[in-house]
């Protein structure tokens, strides 16, 4: 049968959602009517209910003969700046198709999307077989921007954790062994120096505040100011954002901090998710040059604090070797950053690391998230 590619419509919500949830949640155990309600008011607000929508992309549906709807992918544009001009970024997430007889439906969509108006696509959640689709048409990998970087913070406690989820019979010894692995790691890391206790000493200075919009709208210009290709945010898309991020709750609780000097200057800041059972994930960081160091030493401390046993990142390429230094280590768990453009500079921009692309510009505050009463039948 012959298909089409077409923009997503609002009358295609129904169809979305119900793929959405063959393709990504297929073995869901609870009223399969009740999530595709959430799901359809998640498509809703996230593609139709937002003022940076515009008509230069939109979303795409692959159509059958009989109007049933067998592919999909989420566009959101974003505001760049390249080398001085304003260019668009169609941010691309949720690339299904129907998963019983229409994979080349995935593929028609992908290519419709590779051949859109914007200066150059970005995701940052790719697979092994999205990524296989991605190169074939033309796309690459950022590798750099493919890396993560992890610190620990409490090591016995971390991998604890870890033997527990693989293992349920140790959640009947939690009782005994989580104090036992706090004991552990406050002697193994002051004596390794993986004790973030001791950077309380080392942070010349620094006090925290509460980061709002308009101070992480500044940090960000100021501080990717350097890069070839950064984002360019208003206060409205930006506060946008920062809410959405807050609804992500199964990440942990947000935490949002400005650092200034002691004549009252921002010189850092930093977003991320504080978790005492999993990796408290970090969406945000900036700093000037000169206070990398610092500003690391400033947000291991903060998780630590706050019973974090692990943070973990996006790696900037630029900060290398200061993470490295930092003790972080790297891995490219988490999906591939692939992108495509008919920019060789703007390309090369992207894989030489000289681009700002942190967790606020990919989809990572896009992704969908039940309520709670539907959360633990999805998990």
């Amino acid at each position: 049968m012959l298909s089409i590619v077409r923009t997503f419509t609002r009358d295609d919500i129904p169809q979305v959602a119900d793929l959405y949830q063959r393709v990504y949640l297929p073995s869901y155990s609870g009223d399969r009517s009740a999530l595709l309600v959430s799901l359809a008011a998640y498509f809703h607000d996230l593609f139709f209910n937002r003022s940076w929508n515009d008509d230069f992309i939109s979303s795409l549906v692959c159509e059958d003969a009989d109007r049933r709807v067998i592919g999909f992918t989420g566009v959101l544009p974003r505001r760049m700046v390249f080398k001085g001009r304003s260019i668009r970024m169609a941010n691309s997430f949720h690339f299904m198709a129907e998963p019983k007889s229409h994979a080349l439906a995935g593929v028609q969509v992908l290519k419709a999307l590779l051949l859109g108006p914007q200066d150059f696509t970005f995701t940052d959640h790719g697979g092994e077989i999205g990524r296989r689709v991605w190169e074939g048409l033309g796309g690459s990998i950022a590798f750099a921007q493919s890396l993560n970087w992890t610190r620990l913070l409490r090591p016995v406690t971390h991998s604890f954790s870890l033997a527990r989820s693989k293992a349920q019979a140790l959640a009947t010894v939690s009782w005994f062994a989580t104090p036992v692995c706090r004991v552990a790691d406050s002697v193994l890391s002051r004596f390794s120096g993986l004790w973030p206790g001791r950077l309380a000493e080392q942070r010349d200075g620094l006090t925290e505040t509460e980061l709002d919009v308009g101070t992480l709208l500044d940090c960000i210009e100021r501080f990717s100011s350097h890069y070839a290709l950064r984002p360019d945010y208003d206060a409205e898309t930006l506060g946008w954002l920062l809410s959405r991020a807050e609804t992500l709750t199964q990440h942990g609780a947000l935490q949002k901090v400005a650092l200034c000097d002691a004549n009252g200057e921002v010189v850092g800041s930093y977003i991320y998710y504080l978790s005492t059972a999993n990796a408290s994930r970090v969406l945000h960081m900036t700093a000037i040059r000169q206070l990398i160091f610092n500003v690391l030493d400033h947000l291991f401390l903060h998780a630590w604090r706050r019973g974090a046993s692990v943070l973990a990142g996006r790696l900037d390429p630029r900060l290398m070797r200061e993470m490295s230094n930092k003790r972080c280590r790297f891995d490219s768990q988490g999906g591939w950053t692939m992108v495509h453009s008919n920019d060789p500079d703007l390309l090369q921009a992207i894989h030489s690391g000289d681009a700002w692309l942190s967790r606020l510009e990919g989809e990572w505050c896009m992704l969908y998230q039940p309520p709670p009463d539907l959360s633990r039948l999805v998990n």
